[in-house]
């Protein structure tokens, strides 16, 4: 390569005159590479200059498109690390999301994020690729804070190992947005050996700086930071709580329950969702009387209650279930916890939830009935098969929660379902159809016969062929697997 990176660099950065949030072109002089660029990479480096900072950080977002072809470019995007004026998110980087293309006419640029040059020339000296990574460790130690923020933030893109250290070093800068930055680059690396810096930084004076060592420690998924994480469940501001219940249900350490359990009464609901989602995580029956409790009583909007239901269904213990079934019977307000308890229900797979299920059954939600047709099926227990044969004889308006009480039928296999299905032959959706004559195959009763040989002249082929299907199994042959999987499973996990 015709330019030295290396010498380029370490004779520009310290008479670099960048001033966070200034305007802040390269200082470096496009005629020291120019000899050596092609003429895309040219055309690119000048924009890198312009005087609006949308056209500056649009061209770091084109460069890096490039890949290891605008290798040639890396002192100039170093140079631009410290340029934090924002911008609205690059035309650049929006269609790389929504495909080259559209029409930037056609997006509302309000939807996107801001960015800004050096955020932008970041992420172009990471997808160059290693080339970038000495430039970008000399450019840690720069006066400039915002040159240091967006070096920390081109490490953790880069994934090498050899910038654990540095940004070890840089979680005490003096500039809060730095070591925010190197907290959540130390994250993205996953190496233990930036532990013990990380849960020393949950004593930081920035909230934003114990948020980042938060999250980063549950990505490390560091035993070590258990103590140090449930600590941070009082921590005075509730973004820093939510975060360490999150990194908390990543490490799946039973020692954090009990801390997690008394964080369900914290004050931010945001936080109480979070720990509910911890502990479900965790799988630990100790929070399941706990979880019940939250699920029971009143909560400013679903999502606490919901989410609690989401954990009791991981659980899967005896314990939940009268508070799920309660959740059902009593109908929550809220038609997504009705929801997620009867997939709960269906999770723990006990009979006693049945009376629920069969008020879920009845819910004017059909969401809510079609999970409780699931779950029925998920529990197999032959109480289920008049309720689930109504639902589909009655019938239920909503072919999808028909759909489901033929699978739940089929999963049973009592024959006493047999009648029901086959009245359910006159059904108008094909889906419900074929999902009655793959339970009646399941259920093997000779008195179906007649009706699925009458279902070989359906007018619609998919129901034609699993009749076969269903044939083949009665007759004991076998056939081809008489179960292509329809079931629409309703499952609305949160993991």
């Amino acid at each position: 390569m015709a330019v030295n990176i290396s010498q380029v660099l370490v004779a520009t950065l310290a008479t670099l005159g960048i001033a966070g949030g200034l305007r802040a072109q390269p200082t470096i002089a496009l005629d020291t590479l120019r000899g050596s660029l092609p003429a895309e990479l040219r055309i690119h480096a000048e924009a890198l200059y312009a005087a609006d900072a949308v056209t500056r950080a649009d061209a770091a977002c084109e460069l890096g498109r490039l890949h290891d072809a605008a290798e040639p470019i890396i002192p100039l995007l170093v140079a631009l690390l410290g340029d934090t004026t924002a911008t609205p998110l690059v035309e650049c980087r929006i269609r790389q999301w929504a495909g080259r293309s559209i029409s930037i006419d056609l997006l509302d640029d309000r939807r996107w994020p801001p960015t800004s040059p050096g955020e932008e020339a970041a992420r172009a000296l990471a997808r160059i690729g290693r080339a970038a990574l000495s430039p970008t460790l000399a450019a840690l130690d720069n006066p400039i804070w915002g040159v240091r923020m967006n070096a920390a933030r081109v490490l953790g893109l880069l994934d090498d190992d050899r910038a654990v250290e540095p940004l070890g070093r840089a979680l005490t800068d003096v500039d809060a947005r730095v070591r925010e930055q190197a907290a959540g680059a130390l994250g993205r690396l996953e190496d233990a050996r930036a532990a013990d810096g990380l849960i020393r930084a949950l004593d930081d004076d920035a909230p934003e700086v114990r948020r980042a060592a938060a999250w980063a420690l549950g990505r490390l998924d560091d035993s070590r930071a258990v103590t140090p994480l449930v600590n941070a469940l009082d921590d005075a501001d509730p973004s820093v709580r939510k975060q360490a219940a999150w990194a908390l249900g990543r490490i799946e350490d039973g020692r954090a329950v009990p801390g997690l359990i008394e964080g369900l009464a914290d004050a931010a609901a945001s936080v109480r969702e979070q720990i509910a989602w911890a502990l479900g995580r965790l799988e630990d029956e100790r929070a399941a009387a706990a979880l019940g409790r939250v699920l029971t009583r009143p909560d400013p909007g679903g999502g606490v209650r919901k989410q609690a239901a989401w954990a009791l269904g991981r659980i899967e213990g005896r314990a939940g279930i009268p508070a799920l079934a309660a959740a059902l019977t009593r109908r929550d307000p809220d038609p997504d916890v009705r929801e997620q308890a009867a997939w709960a229900l269906g999770r723990i797979e006990r009979a006693d939830g049945l009376p629920g299920l069969f008020a879920g059954l009845r819910d004017p939600d059909g969401d809510v009935r079609e999970q409780a047709a699931w779950a029925l099926g998920r529990i197999e227990d032959e109480g289920a098969v008049d309720d689930l044969v109504a639902t589909l004889t009655r019938p239920d308006p909503d072919a999808d929660v028909r759909e489901q009480a033929a699978w739940a039928l089929g999963r049973i296999e009592s024959r006493t379902a047999t009648r029901g299905l086959i009245a359910g032959f006159a059904d108008d959706d094909p889906g419900v159809r074929k999902q009655i004559i793959w339970a009646l195959g399941r259920i093997d009763d000779p008195d179906a016969v007649d009706a699925l040989i009458d279902a070989m002249r359906d007018s619609d082929r998919g129901v034609r062929e699993m009749a076969i299907r269903a044939l083949a199994r009665l007759e004991g042959s076998g056939g081809p697997n008489p179960n292509p999987n329809p079931n629409p499973n309703p499952n609305p996990p949160r993991d």
